[in-house]
This record gives C-alpha cells, structure tokens and sequence, in this order.
C-alpha cells in the first residue's frame, strides 16, 4: 500500500468528566477530518490516550473508528504494550477490524536492549501478517532508534512506515540513506513537519490535524507535490505558533480539543492525570485560532 499524506492520530472524545467515551462525537470527528482530505487515520494511539482506556474501551474505540472509516481511507490501529504477548493481543485485534498497517513503538518504562526490540517486533510480524509502523519516539521510550537499529528491525518484521517522533532532522537522512526506498518516513514532531516533508519525509502524522486537517493536508500539498517552497513556507510560519504552543505547553491533547470544539465538533475532558486548560491557555489558544482564521468544519446545529 503506498501510504503518504496527512495521517491522524485520531483524539479519543469523552463524555462528561472523561467517564466513558463519547462514540457519536468519535463518529463525528472521524467523517470530519475524511471530508477535509486527510490521507489516513489511526485509532488508539498515544493522542488516541490508549493509555487511559480499560481493555474493553480500547477495542470499543478501535471498532468504532474502522466502522466509521469504512475502507474510505488506510486505517492504522495502535498496538503499544509493554509486553510482547500483549502487543500480539493487539496486533491480533487490529487484524480482526481488516486494519491497513499498525502503529508499534518499542517496549517502554523498562530499558531493554537492541536485541530485545529486534526479537519483539520479530514476534508481532511473525504472529500477525499486517504491516507495521515502527514508532521512533525516545521522549515515550528512552529509545532513540539509529539508521542502523531500524535497518536492523526492517530486516526481521514487515515494517514498511516508520514515524519519527526525535527532534531530530539530520535522521531522515541518514535513514534513507541506509534504506532508501524500503521504508517511508513520517514526520511527528508537529514543529519540524515542514523541514522534515522538505527533507524527504512522505507524510506527517499530526495530532493537531484532528483540529486543523484542512491545512495540515494544505501544506502536505504545498511541499511534497507542488514543490512550492515559498508559500508552504508562509504557511509553515502561520501555524508554528499554534503547533509550538500544542508541542510545548503540557497540554497537547486539551490544546487540540479546544480548537475541535471551536471549530463545530466538541470532544470533551481529556482523563487524568492529563490536565485541562487553564484560563490563559485557553485565552491564548482562542487568540491563535482568530490568527488563524479557522471556519467552522462542522455547522452548527439549528
């Protein structure tokens, strides 16, 4: 499958006081983001707080999500567990929702070696035949994944996408250097996805596109199939202070529900220990947002 574009970590939308999930706004959030163009969505990911879902609510939300989805865009679903029988477990449902690819990142609290990753992607590729994003993320993991440690882990597992979340720039580099064609390379890190798509990356994974797809699919555009450097530039430069408030502030996932819910489709608390907005948080990501001058996706209702 050839995976590029804007791919959303879609957020989780909950009911009042983050008590159960919220499945019609979930709904809702995956048609509106599909209508405004994005190239993919992946349920239960780090944005996705599968973290903070009990068993049953994790496979809920999945389900949900590749009902709505209904085969109109790539699904990805998150496999993360810290053991490897669990991660099979996971892997297993997202095969049984028909999912496209899965998004994995490496064992995580507990620091293992390079031979323990390899031998646990090996066992998830072995046990489940569907594609894998490797997730690089050393500010989740502790891991920062070389050229070399992923060259090694593509030579054992079916993992055809890799998403960077580093920080670093100079790594699209060397890893397509070192692999060239054999892996496609999404950016996560939101405040470098303009350099990075500039620099060879294919796609861009982006929790903020949950509020923005319509311009974070604009500047996919905008650099990797018009070439045209100076207005993504521009518009690069009009949403970094949104996209640094969002990386920066401690707030990334209430930051975002904010702007949904401005933008005509409202997603609820986020659950602790995930903090909401205080007040000049969200005095100052109103303020962007007018910068911004974002139209409603969603009208509202009479």
């Amino acid at each position: 499958m050839n995976l590029e574009g804007v791919i959303v970590p879609l957020l989780t939308p909950f009911t009042e006081g983050g008590s159960e999930i919220d499945v019609p706004a979930l709904k809702r959030l995956v048609n509106v983001v599909i209508d405004a163009g994005v190239q993919g969505v992946i349920a239960t990911s780090s944005t996705g707080e599968f973290f903070h879902l009990d068993e049953s609510e994790r496979r809920l939300a999945a389900e949900i999500v590749a009902e709505e989805v209904a085969g109109r865009v790539p699904l990805l679903v998150g496999i993360g567990a810290m053991a490897t029988r669990h991660v099979i477990d996971w892997a297993r449902h997202a095969r049984s929702l028909h999912a496209d690819g899965m998004l994995m990142l490496p064992p995580f609290f507990e620091p293992v070696s390079m031979d323990a990753i390899v031998a646990h992607y090996a066992a998830v590729s072995d046990a489940v035949d569907v594609p894998i994003m490797l997730y690089n993320t050393p500010p989740a993991t502790q891991i920062l994944l070389s050229a070399a440690d992923i060259e090694r882990l593509v030579a054992v597992a079916n993992i055809p996408w890799v998403k960077l979340t580093t920080g670093k720039i100079e790594l699209i580099g060397q890893i397509l250097e070192r692999l060239g064609d054999r892996v496609t390379l999404f950016e996560g890190w939101d405040t470098l996805a303009f350099q990075s798509m500039a620099s060879g990356t294919r796609g861009w994974i982006s929790g903020p596109a949950n509020a923005l797809p319509d311009l974070t699919v604009k500047l996919w555009r905008l650099v990797t199939k018009e070439r045209d450097l100076p207005r993504s530039y521009d518009l690069h430069r009009k949403l970094l202070p949104f996209m640094d408030m969002v990386v920066n502030e401690g707030v990334f996932n209430s930051m975002i529900k904010e702007v949904c819910g401005l933008r005509g489709y409202p997603l609820g608390a986020t659950r602790a220990p995930f903090a909401e907005l205080n007040e000049d948080q969200r005095r100052r990501v109103h303020g962007l947002v007018s910068d911004l001058d974002l139209a409603p996706l969603v009208a509202p209702a009479k």
